[in-house]
C-alpha cells in the first residue's frame, strides 16, 4: 500500500479524537485523490516523545492486559507512527474486551483491509452487518471489503435484492472496481435518468470511463460532476478527474454538451483499470 494512502488513513482515524474511533466509510476514490496531497512528517522529537509514551502504555499492559485506557492510547500512538499493524494489537483487545462497541470493530476492520488482510476485515464486517442490517454504510463498507478481497459476486449479491437509489449507485462502483465498465456505466446512465444532476453519479461514470479508456467523455463528464456539486466540493472533484485522467478538467461549459452522453462506450478491456475506483464523493 501506498505511504500516503497510509498517511491519509491515518490521518482520518486521529482527526477523530484520542479516545472515541468513531466507524469509517473509507473510499478509495478519496484515498486516491489524497495519496496526493502529501503529508507533514512526523518530526524527529516528536517521534521520540510518542515513542516513550508507547514504552510507558506497554509497561503499563504488561502489568494490566485489559487496561481499557493503555489500550486506547496505545492504538491511537501507533496510529500517529504510521504503523496500522501495531495498532491492531491493542485494538483486536479492545474488540474482544467490548463486542458490543462497533466502533471499534469497524476500525480494526478497515485496518486489516488497509494492510493487506481484506478477507479479514470482510469477515469482521459481514459479523456486524449480520446484527444490524439496516445500517447502509455498514453494508458500504462491507461490500467494498468483499469486492476488495476479490469476492465481487459476494459483493453484488447483498445488493441484488436491494433496489433504492444509494443501493444502485454502490452497485455501479462495485461493477466499476471489477473492471465491470460497459455493465456500471449502464448503471450509471440509468441513475442520472432517474437524477440527471445527481454529481456523485457523474463522478462514478466518470470514473467508469476514464477506467474503460475513455479520457475524454470522463473529463467532460468529471466537468458536469463539478458544475452540479456543491462549490465546497468542486475542488476535490476536479482533484479526483485530474487522478483519472491526467488532464486538467475543464468547466462544464466549455465541455460538449454532446459527449457526456455519446461517448459511453468504453476502450478494450484491456485496458489498464485506474486504481481501486469503488466510490464517488459523498
Amino acid at each position: 500500500m501506498p505511504d500516503m494512502r497510509r498517511r491519509w488513513f491515518i490521518t482520518l482515524v486521529l482527526g477523530i479524537g484520542a479516545l472515541a474511533f468513531l466507524s469509517l466509510s473509507v473510499s478509495p476514490v478519496i484515498m486516491a485523490l489524497l495519496d496526493r496531497s502529501g503529508s507533514t512528517p512526523i518530526e524527529p522529537v516528536a517521534n521520540e516523545q510518542i515513542q516513550e509514551q508507547i514504552d510507558g502504555y506497554q509497561a503499563v499492559l504488561e502489568r494490566e492486559p485489559e487496561n481499557q485506557i493503555a489500550l486506547q492510547n496505545l492504538a491511537q500512538l501507533w496510529l500517529q507512527l504510521g504503523d496500522l499493524e501495531a495498532a491492531a494489537a491493542p485494538l483486536t483487545t479492545l474488540v474482544e474486551l467490548n463486542p458490543e462497541q462497533q466502533d471499534w470493530a469497524v476500525l480494526l476492520a478497515q485496518i486489516k483491509i488497509e494492510t493487506g488482510a481484506p478477507a479479514e476485515g470482510a469477515t469482521i464486517l459481514a459479523g456486524l452487518y449480520a446484527a444490524d442490517p439496516d445500517n447502509f454504510s455498514l453494508l458500504e463498507t462491507l461490500v467494498n471489503a468483499e469486492a476488495a478481497a476479490g469476492n465481487t459476486d459476494a459483493a453484488l449479491a447483498r445488493l441484488a435484492d436491494r433496489d433504492d437509489f444509494d443501493s444502485t449507485l454502490l452497485r455501479a462502483q462495485i461493477l466499476t472496481r471489477a473492471t465491470e465498465y460497459v455493465a456500471a456505466i449502464a448503471v450509471y446512465d440509468t441513475l442520472l435518468e432517474q437524477n440527471p444532476s445527481d454529481y456523485r453519479v457523474m463522478v462514478g461514470k466518470g470514473i467508469a470511463l476514464s477506467s474503460g479508456g475513455n479520457t475524454q467523455a470522463a473529463l467532460n463528464m468529471f466537468a458536469a460532476a463539478a458544475d452540479a456539486a456543491p462549490a465546497e466540493l468542486q475542488p476535490q472533484i476536479r482533484d479526483i478527474a485530474a487522478i483519472y485522467t491526467s488532464e486538467p478538467t475543464p468547466a462544464a461549459s466549455d465541455a460538449p454538451v454532446e459527449d457526456l452522453g455519446a461517448e459511453d462506450e468504453p476502450a478494450a478491456s484491456n485496458t489498464t483499470p485506474a486504481p481501486e475506483p469503488t466510490a464517488a464523493v459523498e
